[in-house]
């Protein structure tokens, strides 16, 4: 009995090259599987740090309808759920243009549709040192954050935050 035909079949049951494609199939799902899942060690990180943060978002242009949406007492949304905070102050702000007149000056006026809104909300957030975050995302200064409510979301840059009790 001949250990390997022409065909390269092993004891003519095995084909050689569909073992070695198993085999590196299986060696590389095992080595996938340990970068992936790490070598088995679990991480203990103690609980973040719960600080109240008070923070000015500044609106993008939008009409003032949707501005308006945002109130007073109006409580922070995160995927359907309520996050421990709430909007303290809001404020309605003209938007500017500049257009080239007939004459070629350059003319800067209030635009008639477009509005901005400053929105103030307290919120209590987590801190892992040094960082804060807001709903899952870093808080950065002049970085967008989606602002939810009860009743509107729209899209904010971040003008500034206050750590309250430091």
């Amino acid at each position: 009995m001949k250990i390997m035909d022409k065909k390269g079949i092993l004891f003519n049951r095995i084909h050689i090259i569909d073992s070695l494609v198993i085999v590196a199939l299986i060696v590389g799902g095992l080595m996938f599987g340990i970068s992936f899942f790490g070598n088995g060690e679990i991480e203990v990180k103690p609980p973040a740090e719960m600080v109240t943060v008070e923070a000015t978002f500044l609106s993008y242009p939008y009409r003032q309808e949707f501005l308006e949406s945002y109130h007073v007492g109006d409580k922070l949304a995160k995927d359907k759920t309520y996050l421990n905070g709430s909007v303290i102050s809001t404020e309605i702000i003209d938007t500017y243009i500049s257009l080239i007149d007939n004459n070629g000056i350059e003319v800067t006026d209030v635009h008639p549709y477009l509005k901005r809104a400053r929105v103030t909300v307290r919120v209590e957030l987590e801190r892992d040192q040094p960082i804060i975050f807001f709903k899952g995302a870093e808080m950065v200064i002049n970085e967008n954050h989606f602002l939810t409510t009860e009743t509107s979301d729209l899209s904010f840059k971040l003008e500034g935050y206050t750590i309250l009790g430091e």
